[in-house]
């Protein structure tokens, strides 16, 4: 059996490039809704059930209009001409728990719609066994060890894959997140889907697109199908599909993309770089005036040909700003004290020779 895998949609009225506003719901809401109706009528094409591993909305209380478009893209490929025969699942993530009660979160609209897992599932179809596992605070690692007993992962027949909403960290994670509670070292993950014979395991939470072959277990953080915004510049946004055969591909889903550039060589390659029918939305770090004029009108008429749907200018002192604001943006996602703490010090812009990982020990040093 064929599954798809999503994460992290992060679907709400974004106020930056905003856009006009549609019975409540706004573009950069509609570009999100854009980005899971393509998901899922993948997934119906492939015949193969939808998995969103957390994070559909952007917060825990969305209004009723987004929450209608969300459900009208998961139901949309149902009247396709492609006979439906798989599900949608809907993990709860951080982003749309209020708690970790069950019922308590923004998913509830959707039991009618689709599979919302706010509770450890094990689902076994077409010679898969799919263990779901929603976010929980705490440290992940301690919540996924206690969810994974072996009277609670099915018959055991076929193949075990598992789908968890938390970061998959390793020697190349940024500092300021190898020590977030929501994550867990890949190999500590490996170790725990070889003792309970699982072959493949998904995560959503962490944005960057990641994966992993240790020990006969094939590991993939999904990464963001949508990016939140500037402070979401991975590349790469798009479908895990897990196929019959165990391989694991990624397929790009075009929506928005953010870039900075501070000069027009840069911008040329992010144009150059950018998926096919993506939105790009450019912010411009210009050092004078001059400078700001040249930006202005090239940026224009990128935007008056339909290359990049929107772009703004900053003079350096308003660089800095916007990234604390980023960095604020990110700090209210977080958790824990020190989820936020991680979060702010990665979005702070250090210079280079000023080590991330130095400022936040140092950070939790006052604090302790």
């Amino acid at each position: 059996m064929t599954i798809v895998f999503a994460a992290d949609v992060h679907v709400g009225n974004h106020r930056v490039f905003g856009g006009d506003v549609d019975a409540g719901v706004n573009q950069r809401a509609c570009l999100a809704v854009r980005c899971l109706r393509e998901a899922a009528t993948r997934a119906w094409a492939l015949r193969s059930p939808l998995v969103v591993l957390g994070d559909v909305f952007d917060d825990d209380r969305p209004n009723p209009q987004v929450i209608a478009a969300v459900q009208a893209a998961v139901t949309a490929a149902a009247h396709a001409p492609v006979a439906r025969s798989g599900e949608v699942f809907l993990l709860a993530g951080n982003h749309d728990m209020t708690s970790a009660a069950p019922g308590h979160h923004a998913l509830v609209p959707f039991a009618l719609h689709a599979t919302v897992v706010d509770v450890p599932r094990v689902i076994s179809a077409g010679g898969v066994t799919l263990i779901l596992l929603p976010y929980r605070p705490g440290p992940a690692g301690a919540y996924l060890r206690s969810a994974l007993v072996p009277g609670a992962l099915g018959d055991g027949h076929g193949k075990r894959v598992l789908g968890i909403h938390a970061g998959v960290r390793d020697a190349e994670t940024a500092p300021w997140l190898r020590d977030a509670e929501d994550a867990i070292d890949v190999d500590e993950l490996v170790d725990l889907a070889r003792e309970h014979g699982i072959s493949h395991v998904f995560a959503g939470n962490w944005h960057e697109r990641r994966a992993w072959y240790r020990h006969g277990v094939r590991v993939t953080q999904v990464g963001s199908l949508c990016p939140t915004g500037f402070d979401d510049p991975s590349p790469e946004h798009g479908l895990s599909v897990l196929r019959d055969d165990g391989q694991v591909l990624f397929e790009s889903v075009a929506g928005p993309r953010f870039v900075r550039v501070a000069s027009q060589e840069e911008l040329d390659d992010a144009v150059e770089r950018a998926p096919p029918d993506c939105e790009l939305y450019v912010t411009w770090v210009a050092s004078g005036s001059d400078e700001a004029l040249r930006a202005a009108q090239s940026a224009e008429a990128l935007r008056e040909r339909g290359v990049v749907a929107g772009w703004r200018l900053l003079r350096d002192g308003a660089a800095a700003a916007e990234q604390a604001r980023d960095a604020a943006r990110v700090v209210r996602r977080a958790s824990t004290l020190d989820e936020a703490l991680s979060a702010y010090v990665g979005g702070m812009g250090l210079p280079p020779d000023v080590p991330p990982g130095d400022v936040l020990a140092a950070c939790r040093g006052y604090l302790s």
